[in-house]
């Protein structure tokens, strides 16, 4: 790539989070737009279960507990 399509890839998926002082450059990374195309649905079934396990979804089943670390950082959401 020459530097004017770096920058514009550059701009393109910087993620910039100034609410939680986060920023996030992924535009060397060699993906394709294919690839993130088809990471769509996996990223949106994850960001399903986080919102879930967040609300205090029982996340083992097998001793039927939840995970809990969500209310060391967020107190009002223990039960």
């Amino acid at each position: 790539m020459n530097h004017a399509e770096l920058w514009q890839c550059y701009k393109r998926y910087l993620c910039d989070v100034p609410s939680i002082g986060m920023r996030l450059d992924i535009s060397r990374m060699g993906f394709s737009e294919a690839f993130l195309e088809s990471m769509a649905a996996p990223i949106e079934r994850a960001l399903d279960a986080m919102e879930k396990l967040e609300a205090g979804a029982r996340a083992n089943v097998g001793e039927d507990r939840r995970v809990g670390h969500y209310w060391l950082r967020s107190p009002e959401l223990a039960p």
